[in-house]
C-alpha cells in the first residue's frame, strides 16, 4: 500500500490532467467585448466616490426624511412634468345663453330647429314654418325650410320650401344664400343677404344686412311664411300681370338685453321692388326669452306696411331648440 503523502500527489496530479481539456477550451474561445461607454456616460473609478458618500441622500431621501418635489424622479431620473391643459372649444363651451352674445352662426356640430306661428289679424289665419339647421363648421352652415300650411276658412298643405345657407366672414359679419321654391306651380327664386352685428357695451347690440336683396328667377318670388302672398302671385300670373322681379329690403334692428335670460328687439326698415313707385315701411317689436342656452321662446308683433297696416298686422310666435 502506498505512503499517504504518495496518494494525496498522484490525486492532485490525476485532477491536474484530468483540467486540460477544459482549460484548452477556455483559452480558444474569443473574449467578449467590452461595452462601449457613450458621451453621455463617466466611467468612475476608486476615486469617484468620497468617503462621506451617502446613497440616501443622493436620491432625495429615499428614507422620506428630506425630500424636493422639484427633483428628478428617484427611479427613473425624470423629472415628472404635469400634463398640458387641453383648452376648451367653442362646442365645449356651448352656445350663450344671452341673445346679445351669440353669434351671427352656430357653433361647429350644433343643430337647431325653429317653429314659426305667424298669425294675421284681418283676415285672419294662421300658418306655420318648420326651419332645421346644422352647423358643418363654426364658419358654414346650411339649413331646410318649410311652409308647414296655412288655415283660414280651411287648412291648406303647404307648397314653399326654401334651401338656406350662411357663412361667416368674421366675428360680425356673414353672407346669406337661400333658394326658395313653390311646388305647384312651381316658382324659383334667390335671396342674397350680409347679416351684421355690432354689440355695444354689455347689453346693446344693432343687427342689420339680412335678406338684402331678392330675385326672381322662374314664374314668381316664392315666400315661406306668407301664403297669402303666394296666393297673390299665382293668380297674377294667371292673367299674365306683372309680378316683381326682384325685391329690395333695407331693415335694421336693436337688441336690448334686459336679463340673462330675456331679450327685448325692435326692427324697423323699408322694402320695394321694380313694380312700385313708393317704398313700403315696416315695423316691428319682439321679445325673447332663453331657458337655457339650448331653448328660446319668444313673441313679435308688427306690421310689414305701415300704409296699411290693419292688413299687415301680425303676430308670430317662435320656438328654438338646439341640440
Amino acid at each position: 500500500m502506498l505512503p499517504l503523502t504518495m496518494s494525496k500527489t498522484l490525486s492532485l496530479v490525476l485532477l491536474s490532467l484530468l483540467s486540460l481539456p477544459a482549460l484548452a477550451r477556455a483559452q480558444k474561445a474569443e473574449p467578449e467585448p467590452e461595452p462601449e461607454v457613450s458621451g453621455d456616460e463617466v466611467e468612475l473609478g476608486d476615486e469617484g466616490v468620497s468617503d462621506d458618500y451617502d446613497p440616501d441622500a443622493s436620491y432625495g431621501g429615499l428614507s422620506g426624511g428630506e425630500e424636493n418635489p422639484d427633483a428628478p424622479d428617484a427611479v427613473f431620473g425624470e423629472k415628472t412634468e404635469d400634463k398640458p391643459k387641453v383648452k376648451a372649444t367653442k362646442k365645449d363651451e356651448g352656445y350663450p345663453t344671452r341673445v346679445i352674445d351669440r353669434p351671427l352662426n352656430l357653433p361647429g356640430g350644433t343643430s337647431e330647429i325653429n317653429v314659426a306661428i305667424p298669425v294675421n289679424v284681418d283676415p285672419f289665419a294662421i300658418a306655420a314654418s318648420l326651419q332645421g339647421t346644422y352647423a358643418i363648421t363654426s364658419e358654414v352652415q346650411a339649413g331646410l325650410r318649410y311652409g308647414l300650411g296655412r288655415f283660414a276658412d280651411e287648412f291648406a298643405v303647404g307648397k314653399a320650401v326654401s334651401i338656406e345657407a350662411q357663412y361667416l366672414f368674421t366675428d360680425f359679419v356673414a353672407g346669406q344664400l337661400s333658394i326658395p321654391m313653390y311646388l305647384d306651380p312651381f316658382a324659383l327664386g334667390l335671396v342674397l343677404g350680409a347679416p351684421m352685428k355690432f354689440t355695444f357695451f354689455d347689453s346693446f347690440s344693432l343687427v342689420v344686412g339680412r335678406d338684402l336683396i331678392s330675385f326672381r328667377l322662374s314664374e314668381f318670388l316664392p315666400s315661406i311664411d306668407n301664403a297669402s302672398q303666394n296666393d297673390a302671385n299665382i293668380a297674377k300670373r294667371a292673367i299674365n300681370e306683372t309680378v316683381p322681379l326682384w325685391v329690395g329690403n333695407l331693415t335694421g334692428g336693436a337688441i336690448y338685453q334686459m336679463s340673462d335670460k330675456l331679450a327685448l328687439d325692435v326692427n324697423l326698415g323699408t322694402t320695394f321692388d321694380d313694380t312700385i313707385d313708393a317704398a313700403r315701411v315696416l315695423m316691428n317689436a319682439g321679445m325673447l326669452f332663453a331657458s337655457s342656452h339650448k331653448l328660446d321662446f319668444g313673441a313679435r308683433v308688427g306690421a310689414s306696411d305701415l300704409s296699411q297696416f290693419s292688413q299687415s298686422l301680425e303676430l308670430r310666435l317662435v320656438l328654438n331648440l338646439r341640440i
